[in-house]
């Protein structure tokens, strides 16, 4: 049964009529004629999260284009950072390191706050100020501010003929809020469905001057929509004018948390954008990139890509390893995509997630948690090997994933390999541990500070290591036949991706067409540096795509000009923009200055290959 968790389960697919498709009467007035719409439980929760107060920051810049929010966890002290950027044909949302649904409508829901000039968002606008004046009629505030307490909204979501009123305004927000999030209503084509993508970085760029935004008039008694940024008049979309029937993709269930859960990306950490998207315009979120840099963007010689490809991260191997029992382990060169892979087909096999990122010098007190000194007093806060173990008692598939295993302390990886270890049913009672519902065998954690225990069936969880083999590592022996033998689900090393692969990915990151001139330069450097160091071993590190990702940013950030034009001179650009970022980085000492003959060579390399233009 798929449901909005944050009013108690009241909302849910399976309840009488009215709640399943929205009524015709509660449709935004832009969303198509004669179609019905589903109500997203993740819509739904997203809109009970900014209720109870759960945006507790936002910035944006003057026009609202590009904007961010700072979301606290419900039952944590976590915070989150999510931004949106609007500039694109195309929207998308960043800071999703999970994706969870509701996130995105929150986001959604401070952006049409953001733009309020805009005509989508004046209707979201109008229909949130009813829903503030229809709950403070139920449940008055003493200020008129502030957030409502999960158990008024709670109360405020259950069917009876007092709140009828509450659940019907809730409704047509998230209806109106469903139609921001797949359409620009003031575009050319109001009828296509615009994309949203979402992604693990961050979406804003270097040098966006972004300003605090008020958030507190949201929550904010009398409510009066804010003034527009721009004069004119609105002029209301007729009825039937947005795109495409957005009922074709049933609710996809992420939101599978309760109130004693995180309402956060801890809690549901499956790849997934708003709900009720059509298929074609759902991405899974991008594979992690280099960050953006701003400066003027050029426009391409070539036609533009209108709408930015969905990067290749899935990998077959890796999700039918994951799909069968056994724990798995990833390893490979770097820039391969193992941690990405890893989180896709978890997600994809129905887990949630939990990552750790494991390196010298970490303490086990930040993996299993310590006591942190408050304004009560000394507290525990649980560590993230503990929550996952806690989620997973709870009865929650949920997937670990130890990034950079070998990378840790050699004591640490120690304990952390404990958690492999399997016990029988026979070993648990043995141990006078209480057996949980599921079959062995079992995984027993134990967390020394709190004298907590927890016994997992190894059916419910998922273990998924990552490592880069090539490197020295000191915490432990990956070449041990004992410690290969744990990974019963996998042993896989990852190959670099296909050419195609790579220009889809560039293509992405560097907006420009797969076949351009910059990206066939790129590649050639990257194909001839990989031949030189199969000949020779004379490079501390070759190249990798997230090299090229950096470089080829850099050589189209210096070749805008103020005026947004081209450089003409391209070709100096692209060895200038190695020179800066990379050649230093990958070319050996000699005595204590890099080694000249090696550095000549590669930089003939990227002469004879620099494009004449992009």
């Amino acid at each position: 049964m798929s449901s909005a968790r944050g009013g108690g389960g009241a909302f849910t697919r399976d309840t009488p009529a009215g709640i399943a498709t929205i009524a015709a009467a509660d449709l935004s007035r832009h969303s198509p004629a004669g179609t019905s719409m589903p109500l997203g439980m993740g819509i739904v929760q997203g809109i009970l999260a900014v209720l109870a107060g759960y945006v507790t920051h936002a910035a944006r810049t003057a026009d609202g284009v590009y904007g961010q929010i700072t979301v606290r966890g419900a039952g944590s002290s976590s915070t989150y950072q999510l931004d949106w950027d609007d500039a694109r044909p195309e929207q998308r949302f960043g800071g999703f390191v999970n994706g969870p649904t509701y996130h995105a409508a929150m986001v959604g829901l401070v952006r049409c706050y953001a733009q309020a000039e805009r005509k989508e968002s004046r209707e979201v606008l109008e229909r949130w100020g009813d829903l503030l004046r229809a709950l403070d009629r139920h449940y008055p505030r003493a200020a008129g501010s502030g957030g409502w307490d999960v158990h008024q909204l709670r109360a405020a979501c259950q069917e009876t003929s007092t709140t009828r009123e509450l659940r019907q305004a809730i409704i047509r927000v998230a209806a109106a809020l469903t139609v921001v999030l797949h359409h620009r209503l003031a575009s050319a084509d109001p009828l296509a469905v615009r994309e949203l993508f979402v992604q693990y970085d961050s979406v804003l760029l270097d040098d966006v001057a972004l300003q605090p935004l008020d958030t507190a008039p949201l929550l904010t008694l009398p409510w009066t929509l804010p003034a527009p940024a721009t004069a004119g008049k609105e002029e209301p979309a007729a009825h039937g004018s947005a795109a495409s029937d957005p009922t074709t993709d049933p609710d996809v269930d992420l939101d599978l948390l309760d109130d004693a859960d995180e309402a956060d990306a801890d809690t549901s950490e499956a790849a997934a954008v708003a709900e009720a998207e059509p298929p074609s315009a759902v991405a899974e979120p991008a594979a992690p990139k280099a960050k953006r840099r701003r400066g003027n963007v050029p426009t391409p010689a070539t036609p533009p890509v209108t709408s930015p490809p969905v990067l290749p991260v899935r990998n077959d191997r890796v999700t039918r390893a994951v799909a069968r029992p056994g724990h798995v382990f990833l390893f490979g060169v770097t820039a391969t995509g193992k941690t990405t892979l890893a989180k896709h087909a978890a997600a994809a096999n129905g887990y949630g997630l939990k990552l750790v990122v494991l390196k010298p010098g970490l303490k086990d007190d930040l993996l299993y948690g310590t006591y942190v000194r408050t304004g009560r007093g000394w507290q525990w806060q649980d560590g993230p090997i503990t929550r996952w173990a806690r989620r997973a008692a709870a009865g929650e598939r949920v997937a670990l994933i130890l990034d950079e295993l070998a990378r840790g302390p050699k004591d640490l990886v120690a304990g952390v390999m404990d958690v492999l270890n399997e016990y029988s049913a026979a070993d648990v009672v043995a141990q006078r541990l209480p057996l949980p519902p599921a079959n062995g065998p079992y995984h027993v954690v134990r967390v020394v500070d709190t004298q907590e225990t927890f016994v997992l069936s190894v059916s419910a969880v998922k273990i998924i290591a990552t490592a880069n083999l090539g490197d020295k590592y000191q915490g432990l022996d990956l070449g041990d036949p004992a410690f290969r033998r744990r990974w019963s689900g996998g042993w896989l090393e990852l190959d670099g991706y296909s050419e195609d692969e790579q220009r889809t990915i560039l293509a992405h990151h560097l907006e420009l067409l797969p076949h351009s001139t910059l990206i066939t330069a790129l590649l050639r450097v990257d194909k001839a540096v990989g031949e030189y160091q199969r000949k020779d071993e004379a490079l501390v590190l070759p190249t990798n795509l997230a090299l090229l990702i950096t470089w080829g940013q850099e050589v189209r950030r210096l070749c805008s000009g103020r005026a947004g034009t081209l450089d003409s001179r391209v070709s100096s650009v692209f060895t200038t923009a190695a020179q800066d970022l990379w050649l230093d980085m990958v070319v050996p000492l000699r005595g204590d200055r890099r080694d000249p003959d090696v550095y000549r060579s590669l930089l003939d390399i990227v002469n004879r290959n620099a494009p004449s233009a992009l």
